[in-house]
């Protein structure tokens, strides 16, 4: 298939992989039950909507995109194997079959007659040999780690109030905002942290990961895709969240991945006080 090809289903099936692992985390979540009586409702919560919601629309956009492939790159290895193509679907059907087969098993039959590659014809062994290779090939590639996206620059957080301001004293109960940004270079009111990949894939926009979470905060650690500039245009994404009704210390945790992997993590805090 192509690289294009390929790339998107690498894409599609590592958001699928990041819903089950905020699945994962909304059940673990439940143990800090011992810490806050919310942490089981919030764990569970989490886990239902992604296992209810969330990874069966990507699983269904994933296997679309299997499908999809299939149907477009399919007689691109009868055109490999030099068979001619089938000339409609009930012949597809028993061409189908007796290819399986002949990758299977091999054959010592004189039909079907090889078309002609180029300006001669591939020995048979070496043009299975090249088959194999591939087939293989693609194995170990999915086996592998994927290939991240190069991306260098600041991520960084900071809690807002309702206008829009740096806020880092809260009123126990009221509404604010955690405002995550991507970008070259932040200002000092930011929890900054760098992010550094190299070596990776050239592509525009780069697609990274956002888990929340939180020891106090009202919100669920469901995560988020953000699509960043990869010439490090500035970009922001707002999570809205309920300051917890006790005095004391707040904690906000952000973590950034790409294709599953952590990156960096992002941790911000705050004084609430009573109203």
């Amino acid at each position: 298939m192509p690289e294009a090809t390929r790339a998107e289903l690498r894409r599609c099936h590592a958001s699928l992989d990041t819903a089950v692992v905020t699945a994962t985390w909304g059940i673990l979540f439940c143990a800090f039950a011992p810490f806050t009586w919310l942490a089981i409702p919030i764990g569970l919560a989490v886990a239902a909507i992604a296992v209810t919601v969330v990874i069966p629309a990507r699983a269904r956009v994933f296997g679309d995109m299997i499908e999809a492939a299939y149907d477009l790159h399919r007689t691109a290895l009868y055109e490999q194997l030099r068979l001619p193509l089938p000339v409609n679907p009930r012949e597809e059907r028993s061409a189908g079959a007796e290819l399986t087969s002949y990758l299977y098993r091999g054959s010592d039959s004189p039909t079907p007659t090889f078309s002609s590659v180029g300006n001669g014809s591939q020995p048979i062994a070496e043009l299975r040999g090249t088959v194999e290779r591939a087939v293989f090939d693609s194995l170990d590639a999915a086996r592998s780690e994927p290939v991240l996206a190069n991306w260098s620059g600041q991520v960084g957080a900071r809690i807002e109030s309702g206008d829009g301001r740096h806020a880092d004293r809260l009123t126990a109960g009221l509404d604010y905002q955690l405002l995550v940004t991507f970008s070259r270079q932040l200002s000092d009111d930011f929890e900054c942290r760098s992010i550094d990949v190299r070596g990776g894939r050239d592509i525009d926009p780069v697609t990274f990961e956002l888990l929340l979470d939180s020891d106090t905060a009202v919100f669920p650690p469901m995560g988020r895709e953000l699509l960043v500039p990869a010439d490090g245009t500035e970009m922001s994404v707002k999570y809205s969240f309920k300051a917890p009704q006790q005095a004391g210390e707040l904690r906000l945790w952000i973590q950034v991945l790409q294709l599953n992997r952590l990156l960096q993590a992002v941790t911000v805090t705050a004084s609430v006080d009573k109203p």
